[in-house]
């Protein structure tokens, strides 16, 4: 029932392999958090219930597109590009553009400034934040 889920949601995936099932083999503990990786989270932090759910996800087979993940990114450029956007890729950026918090452009390695109404970074999150953000 309801109240089930959310008891599973207060716990720790290693409490449950643990205490409630009782397993010490350390590999066997091992095995079972396998998936953890796609929480990104250590067996002592991770709630039991958000594992159950990535492990069900995983229960008729992991899925991807047929194409690979490039197929998204393409897919995204796409709805970009026909909505009057561009995407720039292997370009040099010096930084993102901001007022105040919003930011409304890029300035490239050579100086270009481009301004727009919605900026993605696809540097990652520690190289936008870290390298491509005014400090």
């Amino acid at each position: 029932g309801r109240g089930l889920g959310r008891g599973f949601a207060a716990v720790s995936v290693y409490s449950v392999i643990r205490d409630n099932c009782g397993i010490k083999d350390r590999i066997l503990q091992a095995v079972l958090c396998g998936q953890l990786g796609d929480t990104g989270l250590p067996p002592k932090q991770c709630p039991f219930l958000l594992h159950a759910l990535v492990m069900k996800h995983y229960l008729r087979g992991g899925f991807y597109p047929a194409e690979g993940s490039v197929a998204l990114a393409r897919g995204m450029v796409n709805v970009i590009n026909s909505n009057g956007g561009r995407v720039l890729v292997s370009k040099g950026v010096k930084q993102i553009l901001l007022d105040g918090t919003k930011a409304i452009g890029i300035e490239m390695e050579n100086g270009q400034q481009l301004f727009a109404n919605c900026i993605v970074s696809g540097a990652g999150a520690y190289n936008t934040f870290n390298k491509l953000l005014p400090q």
